[in-house]
């Protein structure tokens, strides 16, 4: 048989080879300027970067980090220091109270304007926080304000991670620029705490005032402590606060489950809990953003016993990232994920602690998925934005949004501490 009898197949054989090349070279180029998402390494394929040095990054993470913040003072925060809890993408979105405020926004707002050095910006803050959000006779920060900066009787509370985030904001600035006012508002809101968020030596979740007295939870919420605070104000000022910077810590220590994990809930009647002084229903029975609170509180905290904690909780996520090439929102006891999802909040959280421990290498793979959630378009009306929601109902929030921004300050060697 001559090859003129094989022709035909030769020409479809071919013609399959050449079209194979031009569907792989296509693909190549769409995953390459990132109109098709790069998949997941595979686990036993993650390399965590300990002897190669930090992964390449697609951008400068100091533009990233000044995008961030433009896109914050551009879209969420007004002029008089207002910030937004969300900015929706759509009309038909149903987000509850999106542009109300509560002083978890302003105090991490005070925390990122006096870490970038910008005093004008953080002394505006800080007027509209002690004009609008200070209760007027409790002396602390009222947790929400609705969209005409005034507060309902429940908004009229307190959450006290937010008082402490401030008075940390008070210390850089005030260590940077030495003004009078920041131990005048350090002051008051030290003496608010006092007043509503410690009891028997330990800081309670929420408090607020009844008429003229005070009342005040009978649980704490231990990633709401501020380890560095506490040890300024035991140094500083004493009283209770030399009582609470121990007790907080050794509470929180015992916290920490086999993994690494952290119980998130402390009660201080045990006798009203089945006997239990743990527990983790802020976080709906299991191990996720509280925990990885607590992890990033301990890992910035200078004390060597705390860090050497945060350490373990690290590891645990660097080996769910080494079997699964990713980190999820929420695991159980067990180290098990109990979600598929992600979140740009919890790679933020993972980053912020690898870089506070000094593991630069795994900090800038975590940063590197924040990323992934970040408009980085240019002309994009969400340049700069960190991204959540579903496909067809995303916004973004001013929690992730300023979350992401201490990660990317961390990361950038610009959060100082303050019990140094």
């Amino acid at each position: 048989m001559k090859l003129r009898d094989h022709l035909p197949k030769v020409l479809v054989l071919a013609g399959i080879f050449v079209l194979y090349i031009i569907i792989g070279s296509i693909l190549l180029v769409l995953v390459n300027t990132g109109v098709i998402p790069r998949a997941p390494l595979p686990p036993a394929d993650v390399d965590l970067g300990t002897d190669s040095g930090p992964v390449p990054t697609r951008i400068n993470p100091a533009d990233t980090l000044d995008s961030a913040i433009s896109y914050l003072d551009t879209n969420l925060r007004r002029s008089n220091g207002h910030i937004d809890q969300y900015k929706k993408f759509y009309e038909r979105q149903n987000i509850t109270q999106h542009n109300h405020t509560n002083s978890e926004a302003v105090s991490y707002y005070l925390q990122i304007m006096a870490q970038q050095g910008n005093k004008s910006a953080f002394d505006s803050q800080l007027d509209y926080m002690m004009e609008k959000m200070i209760h007027p006779t409790g002396g602390y920060l009222m947790w929400r304000l609705d969209d005409n900066d005034a507060a309902d009787p429940e908004g009229e509370n307190n959450a006290p991670d937010a008082d402490l985030r401030a008075i940390h904001a008070l210390y850089v600035a005030k260590d940077r620029w030495g003004d009078q006012k920041y131990d005048e508002a350090i002051d008051r809101l030290a003496q608010g705490l006092e007043r509503i968020a410690i009891k028997d030596g330990v800081l309670v979740a929420y408090g607020g005032m009844s008429g003229p007295n005070p009342w005040l939870a009978d649980e704490s919420y231990l990633a709401y402590s501020d380890f560095q605070v506490f040890e300024r104000l035991a140094n500083t000022r004493g009283g209770p606060w030399v009582d609470v910077s121990k007790n907080m810590r050794n509470i929180t220590l015992e916290a920490q489950i086999w993994n690494g994990l952290y119980n998130s809930v402390y009660f201080l009647d045990a006798s009203q809990h089945g006997d239990s002084r743990y527990g983790t229903h802020i976080d709906g029975g299991v191990y996720s953003i509280n925990s990885l609170w607590i992890m990033v509180r301990f890992a910035e905290s200078n004390d060597k016993r705390l860090m050497e904690s945060a350490q373990k909780s690290l590891d645990f996520y660097k080996e769910r990232y080494r079997q699964d090439g990713r980190i999820y929102t929420a695991y159980d006891s067990k180290g098990e994920p109990t979600t598929n999802g992600e979140s740009p909040w919890a790679y933020a959280l993972v980053a912020r602690a690898a870089a506070a421990l000094g593991d630069d290498s795994f900090a800038n793979i975590m940063e590197r998925h924040m990323r992934d959630f970040q408009d980085l378009t240019v002309g994009s009306p969400h340049y700069g934005a960190f991204i959540e929601g579903a496909l067809g109902d995303e916004r973004v929030g001013q929690f992730t949004m300023q979350e992401s921004i201490l990660a990317l300050q961390e990361i950038n060697g610009i959060a100082p501490r303050v019990n140094e």
